[in-house]
């Protein structure tokens, strides 16, 4: 939230884009709590990011969708819930969690390998954990990179405090991950940043949905009034954090007026 009072952000939460009427440059919003209150607000620049749904050859087949219209998965195995030898990746399907090409890079393995069980009538044992990361961009040499699987339990992967800004994270968004992404990522050579975990501690037990339950209770996760996720690591990650805090203590070059809090 530092960053949002720094650059004066009114953040206004239930609202939902209802209409938009560009002769005169006004949004018209309604409150998911009480669509009855609604609220029109003039704006010069407009940024909008629609309801999402799956293609018409998906959400037209009632066999294999949710009634959302989305293709119905195990959430770990990314299996059909209905049909063991359909698979589902990405977008299209039901499991919750956020949909960005960092879940992608971690979906195509599970997928691949339980593919490939199925294929050789074996059950699926790779599990997807739900994943995700999201670069936001605060400044033209800052960026926050946030990283999270499933319930929004933080899975950092960097040796500092990712809810900060950080330099290294903006040259990582700008630089790195678009190769990742062109090079690698899409010729299906990688899977996401575990690997650079077992650098950091190569004797850590590999974290996957099946799992997920060792490490956080989803009914401890929020507080019974705030509903606010509390943050919870595995022990061997606070401990290499402090370890390779102590070794690069000027890594990332974070920013001094952000909360250690922050997310």
């Amino acid at each position: 939230m530092k960053v949002v009072e720094r650059k004066n952000i009114k953040v206004n939460y239930q609202s939902v884009l209802k209409e938009v009427r560009h002769d005169k440059n006004e949004a018209v919003f309604f409150n998911s709590a009480d669509k009855t209150k609604e609220t029109t607000m003039p704006y010069s620049v407009l940024h909008v990011s629609p309801p999402m749904k799956t293609p018409d050859f998906i959400h037209s087949n009632p066999g294999i969708v949710d009634n959302t219209g989305f293709l119905s998965v195990d959430k770990y195995t990314l299996q059909h819930t209905k049909y063991p030898n359909m698979y589902g990746i990405g977008d299209c399907t039901n499991t919750p969690n956020s949909k960005t090409a960092a879940a992608i890079a971690k979906q195509c393995y599970v997928l691949e390998q339980n593919l490939l069980a199925t294929m050789a009538k074996d059950s699926p044992k790779e599990k997807y954990n739900g994943y995700g990361a999201c670069p936001l961009v605060t400044s033209y040499n800052t960026c926050i990179l946030a990283e999270f699987i499933y319930d929004g339990v933080p899975r950092e992967t960097l040796p500092f405090n990712q809810a900060r800004e950080s330099t290294i994270a903006y040259y990582m968004k700008r630089d790195l991950f678009p190769f990742l992404y062109w090079n690698l990522m899409l010729k299906g050579y990688y899977h996401g940043p575990e690997f650079i975990r077992r650098i950091i501690n190569p004797f850590a037990k590999k974290i996957s949905g099946g799992n997920l339950h060792k490490l956080h209770n989803p009914a401890k996760q929020f507080n019974g009034v705030s509903k606010v996720p509390i943050r919870t690591e595995p022990e061997w990650e606070l401990r290499s954090n402090l370890v390779l805090r102590s070794l690069c203590p000027a890594v990332g070059r974070i920013s001094d007026d952000d909360d250690a809090d922050d997310r």
